[in-house]
């Protein structure tokens, strides 16, 4: 299970993946920094000149778990507002995520008797 961020360069389109456990992985030039606690990465355009972008206009919020019941690979992503997601997986189990109490995210996931399988994912 893991949790990191996807910044997609507003130059090239090139992702950019961020997480604790494994650092920054950057794919472009242009990228500059990422500053989580202030929600700005920074970038420099073609000129070199320096450009701070809101994570919410490129950052997509991510988490990657695996399925209790089948082990299969599930990745799901959100922008910062919530405005577009999306879920990968080939997974028949999994159902939903729910956001709980202290923004704890958890993956609901169903058996074939109908047994619920809540995961803490974040």
């Amino acid at each position: 299970m893991g949790h990191y961020w996807k910044i997609k360069c507003p130059v090239c389109g090139a992702e950019t993946m961020s997480s604790k456990e494994e650092g920054l992985k950057v794919e472009c030039s242009h990228f500059g920094r990422f500053v989580p606690e202030q929600s700005l990465v920074i970038y420099y355009n073609d000129l070199g000149e320096e450009i701070p972008v809101r994570l919410d206009d490129v950052g997509q919020a991510c988490y990657k778990f695996t399925c209790p019941i089948c082990s299969e690979n599930i990745e799901a992503c959100a922008t910062m507002g919530a405005h577009q997601y999306y879920v990968k997986t080939n997974c028949t189990h999994f159902i939903t995520l729910r956001r709980g109490e202290n923004d704890k995210i958890t993956a609901i996931f169903y058996d074939s008797f109908n047994n619920a399988y809540p995961v803490e994912v974040g």
